[in-house]
């Protein structure tokens, strides 16, 4: 999942051809720690605050028939879609007194606390890739909004009641990518120094940062989802695999999971698993299944019942 095409690129790619501010940016929103799935997705720069497309939802009708036969015409199903971009935005506010006596300096003081807002944004924005809801908020669809249970693309484990999930993700052109908007001479993230200032009596100094992003489904099989993932019925199976990957008409580049999950897939291939959760430096792909790379994401969480989307 390297650069994919000239205009699709991973959010890293971007951020080295717009200068070495962008890319210590960009490497502050997209820190290992969180937000993994939100760090290696394709991206696609949007000209204003919409993607307007046609999606193909169903093929039309081709049919055999006899030499001087008759032949029925019949059109391809297609549907408008228009996927909005939202602005993700944080304020970094550092104690002035504080920056100002620290031995390094006020700058790298205020570059640490505002790499740990950009970290936390990272995380919002990964969240909103898998819970987020227009519905009740301000914010992208997210993959569980889009794939409710019992739905195209679904397919359940078979346990009485969910816990975590296994999502599945056909990247790039014409299936599922992230969206970005310029808000800034080109900048995929715009970042404002207010410099110090006075706040509640307080003096501070301030840093505002925005990012516009969305997430456009082109084809409708591009996500799909493995529910109700428990122990308590044996795991996941192989035949979920199968089924997941029939109903998505091939296998995907990439299944997301939380570590309950991949503890799951572990037990299914009856591999040893070694992690740990708090290293910092873990490699993102943590394993494969059927030739498909697994990453874990510290977003997905390990009772999905209780989200609300």
């Amino acid at each position: 999942m390297a650069t994919l095409g000239s205009t699709n690129t991973q959010l890293t790619d971007l951020a080295q051809t717009q200068g070495a501010d962008q890319v210590a940016l960009v490497n502050a929103l997209t820190a290992q720690r969180h937000g993994t799935s939100f760090r290696v997705l394709p991206f696609k720069e949007v000209k204003g605050w919409t993607e307007k497309f046609r999606r193909m939802e169903s093929r039309p009708t081709v049919s055999w028939r006899n030499i001087g036969g008759t032949v029925t015409s019949a059109k391809a199903q297609t549907q408008p879609y228009s996927e909005s971009l939202f602005l993700a935005s944080a304020l970094s506010e550092v104690d002035k007194i504080t920056a100002d006596n620290d031995a390094r300096g006020p700058k790298v003081y205020r570059g640490e606390q505002d790499d740990a807002y950009l970290e936390s944004m990272g995380y919002q924005l990964s969240y909103g890739l898998y819970y987020g809801s227009n519905d009740t908020d301000q914010t992208v669809d997210g993959l569980l909004h889009r794939l409710p249970v019992g739905g195209d693309a679904v397919v359940n484990a078979g346990a009485t009641s969910e816990t975590t999930s296994i999502y599945a993700l056909r990247l790039g052109p014409g299936q599922f990518m992230g969206l970005w908007n310029a808000v800034s001479a080109g900048k995929v993230i715009q970042a404002t120094d207010y410099g110090p200032k006075v706040d509640s009596g307080n003096e501070i100094y301030e840093t505002f940062f925005n990012m516009a992003v969305g997430f456009a489904q082109y084809h409708p099989l591009s996500i799909g989802r493995i529910a109700k993932c428990n122990a308590t019925t044996g795991l996941v199976t192989n035949q979920d695999f199968f089924n997941l990957f029939s109903q998505m008409e091939g296998r995907p580049d990439l299944l997301v999971t939380s570590w309950l999950g991949l503890g799951y897939i572990a037990e299914l291939k009856k591999t040893a698993l070694q992690m740990n959760p708090n290293d910092k430096n873990y490699d993102a792909i943590a394993d494969h299944m059927m030739g498909v790379p697994i990453i874990v994401d510290t977003v997905l969480s390990d009772a999905e019942n209780g989200i609300t989307v």
